[in-house]
Formats: structure tokens, sequence, C-alpha cells
């Protein structure tokens, strides 16, 4: 008599998770660090330059040319949006809605310049499902969407910038409008406020763009003469 034998299934994955999540931000375990806004974050070089070619060139640029393997990444608002990249190169969860919606469309903005796919489309799906807005997210998801291409999202988005307009050129957030998404903001007729509003409202968007545009033109400047003093 022929013996049965029992189909038995090994759950690596699970086994797999469970390692990296000992890997993860692990400075033991790790040979290269991020530093963002001053925080370090631990990585495996190797595991990162498969998931993100883009960060992979960067990391061994640094290793050829430097003799650290601290990589400073700029222009970065939020540690958290970086972590959630990492989890993501990491095949860990994340429960996206405990993060805050800033950190989500930084973290979106940082899968593009990364080339990470998966990630990229899971965060415009997660965003795009949003049905309820505040005045805190809506110029960055406004943003997002526009620059982003997520079409459903801006409408909706400039429905609710609509019914808040008073409230929102008022808001502290008014000035980091793009401006292609102020042009079309206050060029309909559904964007209604006190005309006084709306102007201080644009002028203090336009000397906020300026300021920042003269701090920019500031830095390369103090770049331009310190590689000269190195050259030199």
């Amino acid at each position: 008599m022929t013996e049965l034998v029992q189909k038995v299934v090994c759950k690596s994955m699970s086994t797999l998770q469970r390692n990296m999540s000992i890997l993860f931000n692990n400075p033991e375990l790790s040979d290269t660090t991020f530093i963002i806004q001053g925080s370090k974050m631990y990585a495996w070089s190797g595991l990162v330059s498969v998931a993100s070619p883009t960060l992979g060139s960067l990391i061994n640029d640094h290793f050829t040319n430097c003799d650290d393997r601290e990589i400073t990444l700029r222009g970065i608002k939020y540690e958290e949006s970086f972590t959630t990249i990492l989890k993501h190169m990491y095949g860990l969860d994340i429960e996206l809605e405990k993060v805050n919606v800033s950190v989500i469309c930084e973290a979106l903005a940082l899968s593009e310049t990364y080339k990470l796919t998966d990630i990229n489309k899971d965060l415009k799906d997660y965003l795009s499902l949003m049905k309820s807005f505040s005045l805190d997210s809506a110029v960055i998801l406004l943003n997002t969407a526009s620059k982003y291409d997520m079409p459903d999202l801006y409408k909706q988005l400039t429905i609710f910038a609509y019914q808040n307009a008073e409230q929102l050129v008022k808001h502290e957030s008014f000035h980091n409008m793009q401006y292609n998404v102020l042009l079309e903001l206050i060029k309909s007729d559904r964007f209604y406020c006190e005309e006084i509003d709306l102007l201080k409202g644009v002028l203090t968007w336009h000397t906020d763009m300026d300021n920042e545009r003269k701090n920019m033109e500031k830095k390369l400047e103090k770049k331009d003469v310190d590689e000269d003093v190195i050259q030199d």
C-alpha cells in the first residue's frame, strides 16, 4: 500500500520579514549611515542598492570618493518620510493610516526620486482614496496631486479649496502653494473670498517666494566661493 506524503509548506516569507525587521536600522548589522535632519538611519548598502539603483549609485560614489560611510541626504524635511521608504526597501509593513499626510506626500516625492515604483503606486492609491481634508494638509495635497498627476484627488481638493477659500488664504501654509495651483484657483470665480484677504495672501506668497529665491542665490554663491577656495 502506497503511503501518502503530507504536503508541507515552509513559511519562509514570515521568517524573512522577521529577519529583516531585526536588520532594519540596526547599527551593528549595517554598513551605511544616512543622515536626515541631523538624525541617523542605518542601512545595508547591498539591499538598498538592489531596491533603488539611484540610491545605490549615490552610495557607491560616496564610498569611492570619501573616507567615511555617512551620507547626508539634503532636502528632506521629515525623517519619517525616509524611514517609510527604507521600510519598503526592507519589505516591512507600513501602516499608512498612522502616518502624517505631509510625511506621505514627501515619501511619494522620494519614491519618484529613488525610482521605487511599487511604493509609489501604493502611496498614490492611498492618497487618492482620501475623502475628507483639512486646512493643515490642503496645500501640500494640492501640490502633490498636481505635480504627480493625480486628477481625481486634485479635483476633490479644488472643491475643498473653493468651499474654504476665506480660511485657506489666511492659513500659514498658503505661501507654500505651487504657482500653477495658485494661478488656477485665483482665476476661478468659485474661489471666493474678500479681495483684501486674497491680496494679502498672494502678497505673502510672492514675498516668501522671493525670499526663498534670494536665499538660494546666496547658497549658490557660497558654494562657488568654497569651490574656488578648494581649487586654489
